[in-house]
């Protein structure tokens, strides 16, 4: 089955350096990203007019590609099958690998996974006064009880084209070991003159266009979330 071993041992290599790297860890970007921003490499390269070319993301997929034709040229059957496994393993051995991690290793506000495309805060402006609540899809992989303060920026429209970026507080959240769930902390607070909006009304924000951060806090440590 295999043809020539020393192309199919370094697409093993290559696969788990990948699996490795994709992981997103300890935000929403993935290990890959936050090695470029350590070394102070940008992600992206700025284009003529407001525009920009994220080759972050095209060099992983060029090494992905160069994995998936190692994979073909070194094996003699089931090529398809290996390849189309293999695209589908890389995100499930992600997730398993930082699962593991999070399972063993780190405490407080690192043991905790968040599921970003879930989560979102939802929001109304009457008076001068913004309330709401926020939706945290949360899983504690330690084995100990914490207690997590969580705080979001949202960005909102003021008036248009201006996104005003206001801090909230929320309340505490109490996350039991091993727990997962649906969280729902709340908030209520008076609006500062300068970001006070023209009108009342009422929206959602999420990750998906920069119209949230969200922080959480164990008292310890601060791990914040963004697009």
């Amino acid at each position: 089955m295999i043809r020539d071993k020393k192309r199919f041992r370094l697409a093993m290599i290559l696969t788990a350096a990948l699996t490795l790297l994709s992981i997103r860890y300890p935000g929403t970007r993935t290990l890959y990203e936050e090695a470029l921003r350590l070394v102070h490499l940008p992600s992206s390269i700025p284009l003529p007019g407001e525009g920009s070319l994220i080759y972050s993301g095209l060099v992983f997929s060029g090494f992905a590609l160069w994995t998936l034709y190692l994979i073909w040229n070194s094996l003699n059957r089931h090529r398809i099958m290996f390849c189309l496994a293999l695209i589908w393993l890389l995100p499930v051995l992600s997730n398993a690998v930082l699962a593991g991690y999070q399972s063993l290793i780190p405490k407080g506000v690192y043991a905790v996974a968040l599921q970003h495309d879930k989560t979102q805060c939802k929001y109304e402006i009457r008076n001068a006064r913004m309330s709401g609540s926020c939706t945290l899809d949360l899983t504690n992989r330690s084995g100990e009880s914490l207690t997590l303060r969580p705080t979001a920026q949202i960005f909102y429209g003021r008036a248009a084209g201006d996104h005003v970026p206001t801090e909230i507080e929320l309340d505490p959240i109490e996350i039991a070991p091993r727990q997962s769930g649906l969280f729902e902390p709340r908030f209520d607070f008076k609006l500062s003159e300068e970001s006070r909006p023209g009108n009342n009304f009422g929206s959602t924000a999420n990750f998906s266009g920069n119209f949230l951060t969200l922080a959480l806090d164990d008292g310890t440590h601060k791990r914040t979330w963004t697009e």
